[in-house]
This record gives C-alpha cells, sequence and structure tokens, in this order.
C-alpha cells in the first residue's frame, strides 16, 4: 500500500470514531510507525509501506476505537517542549500543568541566590514537573516522590532518557508522609489527585484509561491537598515556596488551606488560559 491509501485509510477510521482531530491523528499514527511526516507524505504519495508498518497502525486504531488515548499507545506525551515516557501507571502531562512549571522557574530566579537548590516533587507520577525544573534550573537539585512504585520506574525512566539520573533522587513514599524526610526543601511542586468522583465533566476515557488514585480524592477533591500541606513546615527551607496545580474550583477552599497553615508570607493563585483557578501558589520570604 502505497502512504496515500494508508493515510486515507487511517483518517477514515478514526473520523468514524467521531474524534475531534482525525486528521492530525493520523498524520501521527503515520510519522511514528512509518516514519514519515506530513510534508513528506504530501511529496511522495506514492511511497510504498511495509506490511508490519501496516499492522502497528492497524492495532494502534483498535486500541484507539477502545478509547484509549494515544499517549499510552505511543507511550510518550510532549511535556514543556520534551517528550516523556509514560503509560497506564502515570497520569498524561498536560498543557495546564505547564502555568505550574513556567511559575516554578520564573519564582527560583528571582528568589532564589544559593545554589544548588533542592526541589521536593510531590506525587512525582512520570517526573513531567520535577524533572522539567532540573532541565530548566540548572543549579537544583530534584527528589520525586511517589506513594506508587510503578510510578516511580516511570518516572526513573524519564530521568534516564533526559540524562538527570546525577541530579534526582526518587523515594517510595506516600506524600502526606513527606514530613519524614530529612531533609529541607526551596520549592516543593505537585499535582495531586484534586477531581471529585462525582465530577460529571471527566470524559469517560479518562475514567477508563488513567491511574483512579492519581485523578480522584474523597468527596470534594481536597483531602490529598490538605494532607500534603501538613508536611510543608517540616520540609520548607526559611525562604521558600509551594505550588500545587488544583480543580476549576478549588481556589476559594485552596487558599483558606494555605492561609491556615500560617507559614506563608503569601498566598496566591494563577488562572489557566481558560480564566480557570488553576494553580495555588504560597511564598516564604
Amino acid at each position: 500500500m502505497n502512504i496515500e491509501n494508508l493515510f486515507r485509510q487511517t483518517y477514515n477510521k478514526l473520523k468514524s470514531l467521531h474524534l475531534e482531530q482525525p486528521h492530525l491523528e493520523a498524520s501521527w499514527l503515520i510519522e511514528k510507525y512509518a516514519h514519515v511526516g506530513a510534508l513528506t507524505r504530501i511529496k511522495f504519495p506514492q511511497k510504498q509501506i511495509d506490511e508490519s508498518v501496516m499492522s502497528h497502525i492497524t492495532k494502534a486504531l483498535e486500541r484507539r476505537a477502545r478509547g484509549e488515548p494515544l499517549a499510552y499507545i505511543f507511550n510518550e506525551k510532549e511535556f514543556f517542549g520534551r517528550k516523556f515516557f509514560v503509560n497506564r501507571h502515570v497520569l498524561i502531562p498536560r498543557p495546564e500543568t505547564e502555568l505550574l512549571v513556567e511559575w516554578a522557574i520564573e519564582w527560583a530566579h528571582k528568589n532564589l541566590y544559593k545554589q544548588p537548590i533542592n526541589i521536593l516533587d510531590l506525587g512525582a507520577g512520570s517526573g513531567c514537573i520535577g524533572l522539567t525544573l532540573l532541565k530548566e534550573l540548572s543549579f537544583a537539585r530534584l527528589t520525586a516522590l511517589d506513594k506508587s512504585s510503578e510510578a516511580l520506574i516511570v518516572a526513573k525512566q524519564n530521568a534516564k532518557n533526559l540524562e538527570l539520573e546525577n541530579s534526582c533522587e526518587f523515594v517510595h513514599m506516600d506524600a502526606a508522609l513527606a514530613a519524614n524526610l530529612l531533609k529541607r526543601y526551596d520549592l516543593v511542586v505537585a499535582n495531586p489527585p484534586y477531581i471529585s468522583p462525582d465530577d460529571i465533566n471527566i470524559e469517560e476515557n479518562v475514567k477508563m484509561y488513567e491511574p483512579t488514585e492519581a485523578l480522584f480524592c474523597g468527596e470534594d477533591g481536597m483531602q490529598e491537598m490538605t494532607a500534603w500541606l501538613k508536611a510543608m513546615p517540616n520540609v520548607l527551607t526559611q525562604r521558600s515556596a509551594v505550588c500545587f496545580e488544583i480543580g476549576y474550583n478549588q481556589g476559594a477552599r485552596a487558599i483558606n488551606l494555605f492561609n491556615n497553615l500560617n507559614i506563608f508570607s503569601r498566598a496566591y493563585l494563577l488562572k489557566d488560559y481558560a480564566k480557570h483557578d488553576r494553580v495555588i501558589c504560597g511564598e516564604i520570604l
């Protein structure tokens, strides 16, 4: 089969699934398995494709038809301009989380003068937050903590892929027990589970494929954040900051949690591109 016919066949199958971007997904599938980019595909439409490639694409389409996200099919997701290995033991990195990373980078440059700075990534998952900070802040060291041993395997693989193994350590521990760490940190970042189990806005494929324990938390989604924050007085340095991703409707409650801890000089919210509260930051200055 030539590349033009393969693309048309792949596109038609994806379109029949009523996906939002069948044309784009067809391009990604062909680039992934046939190693043919869009420009080459258009320039050489008669290029012949091996049967093995067609077999890989067929299997990927079968998984996609069941609702499995492309990130898990590819075992890969881009975050902050870098590719991260992912599987079903970790959340798929999302663009909204880049807001947290952007803030942390800017805050570190403005407020932390000693080197190296120590970063703690709670519930690290794939490691996309902490490892991105390591790449962007060359003077940093990272402790990545997660209660899932499977998630830590993924994070370690990403550290290896990004050549960051010598700048980070991995701890198998519930983030609520972070006070037991015998270390102080200048920057604590986290994307805790914050979704209520009865949230009707969560897509079915997210519920089916992404790890439940990394998504959902109690009746109002605030329990994990509350537990994790209790450890902060024991892990923060005298000049430090905490930055958590939150749900779109949790801003006021998150601010109260941070203020009630009575350790932050100030706490404030950051909005995402949809103008929803998305990140809460607390500073000790």
